[in-house]
């Protein structure tokens, strides 16, 4: 029995793709705020933000949004 090379490579692409978007929202999470804080210089209102960070170790990049 043959196997085309297509199907598999098809497959393969889709089984990559999808662990990489699972692997996207293991770096995100959520943050409440109760009181008015500064990072970096900036104030942040309390509230709800949305915390997504790329990177690992010393080299981390981390964003917050709101809303």
């Amino acid at each position: 029995m043959r196997i085309s090379k297509l199907p598999v490579l098809l497959f393969g692409a889709a089984l990559l793709l999808s662990s990489s978007a699972f692997a996207a929202e293991a770096n995100k999470g959520t943050l409440q705020l109760t009181d008015k804080v500064t990072v970096e210089g900036k104030p942040l209102n309390s509230g709800k933000y949305t915390v997504e960070w790329s990177g690992s170790g010393p080299e981390v990049q981390v964003t917050l949004l709101q809303g």
